[in-house]
C-alpha cells in the first residue's frame, strides 16, 4: 500500500491579528489530531530564508500545495486560478468553490446593543467600514436591536479602500462626528482594531472614555483591548472552533479531490473498484470540491467581555447606581433582589420600579445576566470543570449550575464550552 501523502497547505492568515490567530489555533488543533499537515506560511517582510513573500503571491501554483486558507486581499484572483480546495475568511467578495467563513454578525451587533443599553444610556452610535459586508451586518444588527426598544443609532462609515485624497479627510471627519455625538453615548465599533484607533483619538482630543463615550469592539483580541487606555470591552467570538471546522471541511475537500485525480489518471484501482461498488445502482454524487460554494462555517458570537471602556452607569438616580454597582461587584456569588435592595436606602418595591425605569429591565434580569456572563467567561477562558465552576460562584453542585445555565441560555455548560470554549 502506498505511503500516505502529507498534505501541504498554504496559509496566508496573519498571526498578529487576534481573529486570524484564533482561526490558526483551530486549524493547528485539527492538524495535530488528524494530520499531520505541512503549512506553507506567509513570511514577515524581513524574512529571507523561507516562507511565502508578498512578491511571490502570483507564483503560489509553484508550491504544489493541496489546499489554501486565505483572508480577502487585493490579489485574490490569483488564488482562484489555483483550482485548490480553499477556505476564505470574511471580506468583500467570495470565491466560487471556496468554503466561506461567515461571522454571526447580526447577533454580534445585537449583543453590543444589549450591553450598552443595560448601562442606562439614551444615546447610541456605530462606527465601521463602508464596503465590508461583515461590518455593515454588525451595524444592522446593532440598529435593529436598539429599534426594538425605540432607540436610534448614529452611524459613521469610514471608506475601507481609501485613496490618498480621502485619507487626509477621514480623521478630521471622524473626530468631528465623535465630538458632535450627544453625550453620554454608547459606541459600538465594528472590530477591536478600529475601536483602539477611536479610543486613541478620544484621548488625543480630550473625549473621556467611558464617561462621555463608552466603547465596545468585537473579536476580544486581548493584546489590542489591553493596549487601549482604558482597556476595551469587546464581543468574544469563537474563532478557534470555526478554524477547526474549516480545517475539517478542507480535509474532506482535499481527500475527494485526490480521489478524483487518481481515478482520472487510471491509478488506484483498488480505491476505484471500492467506489464503484459503493456507487452501483445510484447516481454518483457531485464531488465535494464542486459543492464547496454551498459550504459555510459560522463563526459564532460567544459573550461580552467587560472592561473599563464600558464601566459606567449613565443614570442620575444615585440609589439605582448603588444597586447596579452592588450587582457588578457581586457577580461572582449568588445574590437575590433583597440583597440588592439592602445595599440602598429604598424598599424592594421602590427600588424595583426605579431600576426598571432607568434600565428597562428588572433587578432580577440584571442579576441573571451578570451571573450568566460570569459562568460564560469561566467556561470560555479556562478548563475548570463544571463542578469547580459551581464551587467558584456558590452553587452547591454541578447539577444545580447546569440547570440554571440551561434555563437561562438553552444550553448546558458542557455544550456551551464545546461550541465556544478552549479545546
Amino acid at each position: 500500500m502506498p505511503e500516505r501523502k502529507i498534505p501541504k497547505i498554504i496559509v496566508l492568515l496573519d498571526p498578529a491579528r487576534g481573529y486570524e490567530r484564533g482561526l490558526l489555533r483551530g486549524i493547528w488543533q485539527y492538524s495535530n489530531l488528524k494530520g499531520p499537515w505541512v503549512f506553507l506560511r506567509k513570511a514577515p517582510h524581513y524574512q529571507r530564508f523561507c516562507g511565502l513573500r508578498d512578491k511571490d503571491l502570483k507564483r503560489l501554483g509553484d508550491c504544489q500545495a493541496d489546499g489554501i486558507i486565505t483572508p480577502f486581499f487585493h490579489e485574490l484572483r490569483y488564488v482562484g486560478k489555483l483550482g485548490l480546495p480553499t477556505v476564505l475568511t470574511p471580506g468583500i467578495e467570495s470565491l466560487p468553490g471556496a468554503v466561506d467563513l461567515v461571522n454571526d454578525d447580526r447577533t454580534i451587533g445585537e449583543m453590543a446593543a444589549e450591553h450598552l443599553r443595560e448601562m442606562g444610556l439614551r444615546h447610541f452610535a456605530f462606527a465601521g467600514f463602508d464596503q465590508l459586508p461583515w461590518s455593515l451586518a454588525r451595524r444592522d444588527g446593532f440598529r435593529e436591536q436598539l429599534a426594538k426598544d425605540g432607540w436610534q443609532a448614529h452611524c459613521h462609515l469610514v471608506p475601507f479602500q481609501a485613496n490618498r485624497r480621502t485619507v487626509a479627510r477621514e480623521e478630521p471627519a471622524l473626530v468631528r462626528w465623535l465630538r458632535e455625538l450627544p453625550k453620554p453615548v454608547g459606541l459600538m465599533v465594528c472590530n477591536d482594531e478600529f475601536a483602539l484607533s477611536i479610543s486613541e483619538l478620544c484621548r488625543i482630543y480630550e473625549l473621556r472614555v467611558p464617561e462621555q463615550i463608552a466603547i465596545i469592539g468585537v473579536d476580544n483580541d486581548e493584546v489590542i483591548c489591553e493596549l487601549s487606555n482604558p482597556p476595551l470591552s469587546s464581543i468574544a467570538i469563537s474563532t478557534q472552533q470555526a478554524g477547526y471546522e474549516a480545517a475539517r471541511l478542507l480535509d474532506r475537500l482535499m481527500q475527494r479531490k485526490t480521489t478524483s485525480s487518481l481515478l482520472k489518471k487510471g491509478t488506484g484501482s483498488e480505491l476505484a473498484s471500492t467506489n464503484a461498488a459503493e456507487d452501483r445502482g445510484r447516481k454518483v454524487p457531485v464531488p465535494l470540491f464542486q459543492q464547496a460554494a454551498n459550504r459555510t462555517v459560522t463563526v459564532a458570537a460567544s459573550h461580552v467581555v467587560r472592561r473599563q471602556s464600558t464601566d459606567m452607569t449613565a443614570v442620575d438616580d444615585l440609589e439605582v447606581v448603588k444597586a447596579m454597582t452592588f450587582i457588578q461587584q457581586n457577580a461572582h456569588r449568588i445574590i437575590q433582589v433583597n440583597d440588592v435592595s439592602k445595599a440602598t436606602s429604598l424598599s424592594r418595591r421602590s427600588l424595583s420600579d426605579r431600576f426598571m425605569a432607568s434600565f428597562g429591565q428588572s433587578i432580577s434580569d440584571q442579576i441573571h445576566r451578570r451571573r450568566v456572563e460570569q459562568i460564560m467567561n469561566i467556561l470560555t477562558t479556562t478548563n475548570r470543570s463544571v463542578a469547580q465552576i459551581a464551587d467558584d460562584i456558590g452553587y452547591s453542585s454541578d447539577k444545580h449550575i447546569a440547570r440554571y445555565f440551561r434555563r437561562q441560555t438553552g444550553m448546558t455548560p458542557r455544550a456551551y464550552r464545546k461550541k465556544h470554549g478552549p479545546s
